[in-house]
């Protein structure tokens, strides 16, 4: 599991399995929304509210948008790391930047950015972020020197 460090950034390292990969050794691309997604839940379960805790309080964390520009491939023998920061936080919806990179080099696979917001698992509507999640965001935006809206 990785942990929050670096001024804010979360680091994890992937461990990508022989189906991620196509027949000629390179990285399907549907296999980085997976990898997306433990980077963002290993993030959020280093907070104050991990997902158990947010799906015990009815509270599930809904992405609104994904985008991936790939660099270079990721090939079946390349290490790989999903580093993971916040780029913007709202009341209700907060942004993430993530980077695929070689652990070693710091060679980038690939950039993205997601976007979300929270909602009543029971209703799907949404609604705001819970107040203790809310404060973690805030002190982790001060604590890599963005205001709390996460705008530079």
């Amino acid at each position: 599991m990785g942990d929050i460090s670096h001024g804010g950034v979360f680091e994890l390292r992937l461990n990508p399995q022989y189906y991620d990969f196509d027949p000629s050794g390179i990285a399907h691309n549907v296999v980085y929304i997976r990898w997306l997604e433990d980077g963002r839940l290993a993030f959020q379960g280093a907070s104050a509210w991990p997902p158990d805790r947010l799906y015990a309080a009815d509270i599930a964390a809904a992405l609104t948008r994904t985008e991936i520009v790939y660099k270079r491939p990721i090939r079946l023998s390349d290490p790989v790391t999903v580093r993971v920061w916040v780029t913007h936080v709202g009341r209700s919806a907060l942004s993430l930047a993530l980077r695929f990179l070689h652990p070693e080099t710091g060679l980038e696979y690939a950039r993205a950015e997601q976007s979300g917001c929270f909602v009543r698992r029971s209703t799907g509507r949404p609604i705001p972020m819970p107040a203790e999640f809310w404060e973690f965001c805030r002190s982790y935006l001060a604590q890599i020197g963005l205001p709390d809206g996460g705008e530079k």
